[in-house]
This record gives structure tokens, C-alpha cells and sequence, in this order.
């Protein structure tokens, strides 16, 4: 699938996927707090730019961030989204192969977090193939 990068820094890529108009987010390694801030911002920043219907994010390379980074993405991130994206139909796709364990726990805490607090509807997945013929089916 074609895509177009739009941002890099230490822990993350954010890319355009004009096929199915999603912008993807891709964690990669251990992610700083200012990383992991700044990535969210990005993300929210192009979701605005190209009017995207979709959203990919991808952990399936993360080593983890931490639970301050994950607190400042429900108390402050998702209540900006909600405030700028309003009742636009937008399809979040989450990436994670954690099966058990702590990494799924917190996999799990975040997708129940975005459900309650957007009007979004979320899935989870073990790859990308699998989020876009989610994200195809349901636009």
C-alpha cells in the first residue's frame, strides 16, 4: 500500500495512507515522554491537514512508554481530539501482537479508554493488513 511519510523522531513514523485515508502512527523502541507527546500532537495535526477518516497505531515495534506518557494521553490528547474531530465518523484501528502480559493489559486499558471517552469505534489487530480491510470494510 502506498504511503506517504509525514513525520519522524526517535520513537515513532507517522505516514499517510491516501488508499484508505488514514494517517499511521508506528512506535519504535523505548518511547521518551516528549517523543511520545509530540508523536500524539503530529498525529492529531495530520488527522486535521488531511482530513483523515482513520487512524492506525501501530506498537508491534515498541519496547513501551511510560505510564505518565499513557495518563497525559487520556486526560489531555484524547479530550483534544474529541474537542477538534467533534461527531466526524472516524475509524481507529489499534496494532498490537501482545497476547498476554503486561503490554496487553495496557493495549487493552487504551482501546476501553478511547471507546468510553470518544465516540469512535476501535478495533484491535495483530498486523496492518488486517486494521485496513477493517478500515475498507467500514468507511
Amino acid at each position: 500500500m502506498e504511503s506517504e511519510s509525514l513525520y519522524t523522531n526517535k520513537s515513532a513514523n507517522i505516514s499517510y495512507l491516501p488508499e484508505i485515508n488514514a494517517v499511521y502512527l508506528e512506535f519504535i523502541g523505548k518511547i521518551e515522554n516528549d517523543d511520545y507527546k509530540a508523536s500524539y500532537n503530529k498525529l492529531l495535526e495530520f488527522i486535521l491537514a488531511k482530513n483523515a477518516t482513520a487512524i492506525i497505531t501501530d506498537q508491534t515495534k515498541s519496547q513501551g512508554g511510560s505510564m505518565e506518557a499513557r495518563a497525559w494521553l487520556v486526560v489531555n490528547w484524547l479530550p483534544e481530539v474529541k474537542k477538534e474531530l467533534g461527531d466526524k465518523k472516524m475509524l481507529v484501528a489499534g496494532i498490537s501482537e501482545a497476547k498476554f502480559g503486561f503490554k496487553k493489559f495496557i493495549s487493552q486499558y487504551i482501546e476501553q479508554t478511547v471507546k468510553k471517552m470518544t465516540p469512535f469505534p476501535i478495533e484491535v489487530f495483530e498486523n496492518l493488513q488486517d486494521a485496513t480491510t477493517w478500515i475498507k470494510k467500514n468507511q
